[in-house]
């Protein structure tokens, strides 16, 4: 539990942060609006993100579970054991799966109920809450 109340807290400050920080202006995406550019620049900055080869970010493209579970380990500090698998059967052999171990362990994600964790699954709000709550 205190590690989704961690999670919720700093995937919130994260994402929607406004302010300024050491960071905000380490990577120039030229897709990024204004606004956005501190809180996606300390991701990077935090290597829970990164921009794309041509330089851009695509902040309009979805994400995947897989991902989200990367950026939510990275950011809330987990050890990452890169030979561990988490318990999800769809995600054992996944690029993410420490990631998703890492998280799992923490107790910070849960699957779909039927021992899957759908990795290659789109992310909207929705998705994500479920993922911390």
């Amino acid at each position: 539990m205190k590690y989704k109340l961690i999670a919720t807290g700093i995937l919130a400050g994260s994402l929607l942060s406004y302010s300024s920080s050491a960071f905000a202006n380490t990577h120039k995406f030229p897709d990024v609006p204004n606004w956005a550019s501190p809180s996606v620049n300390y991701l990077v900055e935090k290597g829970a993100l990164h921009g794309k080869p041509d330089g851009t970010f695509a902040p309009a493209e979805t994400i995947d579970r897989g991902s989200a579970a990367k950026i939510m380990a990275i950011m809330l500090g987990l050890d990452i054991n890169l030979n561990a698998k988490p318990s999800f059967q769809d995600a054992q052999n996944h690029w993410a799966a420490p990631y998703i171990a890492a998280v799992e362990k923490a107790g910070v994600i849960k699957g779909d109920g039927n021992g899957n964790f759908l990795p290659t699954g789109l992310i909207n709000r929705a998705s994500m809450a479920s993922m911390v709550a």
